[in-house]
C-alpha cells in the first residue's frame, strides 16, 4: 500500500494498492466471491482476476480502517467502474460500517443498457439486481446495484 498525493489540481490524497503483491491469495478470494454471491471468474481472465485482487484488498483495507476508527467511522467509499465492483460487493457482504457510492459511468453494464436505449436513471428501480448476461464481468456488474447506498 502506498499513500501520497495525486499530482493533479487540488493534490487530493490517494492510496495505491500493489495487486501483484497479493496475487497469491487469488484462489482463496475467488472462493470468497463465490461463497458471498455465487460469482465465478474464469481462470484465464486476467482483467477480472486483477479486479478481484484489487477488490479484496480494498475490502480488507476498509475493514482495518473502520475497526481502527471505532464506533463512528464516518467513512464514505466511492467505487467507480466494474473493476472496483468486487470491493463494493465484498465490503457490503462483510457489513463494513461505511457509506458506499457506485458510479455506473462507462461500466460494461451501463454501456449495454445505454446501447439498448434503456432510460437507466429513470428506471433504476427496474434495473436493480438484473442486467444482461454479457460475459463474466457483467456477473460482477449486475450484483452491484443491490450493494450501493447512493
Amino acid at each position: 500500500v502506498h499513500f501520497g498525493r495525486w499530482l493533479i489540481e487540488g493534490s487530493p490524497y490517494v492510496i495505491l494498492f500493489d495487486i501483484s503483491s497479493a496475487a497469491w491469495n487469488l484462489d482463496r478470494w475467488k472462493g470468497d466471491l463465490w461463497d458471498t454471491c455465487q460469482i465465478g471468474l474464469p481462470y484465464h481472465d486476467r482483467e477480472a482476476n486483477d479486479s478481484l485482487i484489487l477488490g479484496s484488498l480494498i475490502a480488507w483495507f476498509f475493514k482495518e480502517l473502520t475497526d481502527h476508527l471505532g464506533d463512528k467511522p464516518n467513512v464514505i467509499s466511492h467505487f467507480h467502474e466494474w473493476q472496483a465492483g468486487a470491493g463494493l460487493i465484498l465490503s457490503r457482504s462483510r457489513n463494513i460500517p461505511m457509506a458506499t457510492v457506485f458510479t455506473t459511468h462507462a461500466t460494461l453494464l451501463g454501456r449495454y443498457l445505454c446501447a439498448g436505449n434503456v432510460d437507466f436513471y429513470n428506471n433504476l428501480d427496474k434495473v436493480r439486481g438484473q442486467g444482461a448476461m454479457v460475459g463474466d464481468k457483467i456477473n460482477i456488474n449486475k450484483q452491484q446495484p443491490d450493494q450501493w447506498h447512493a
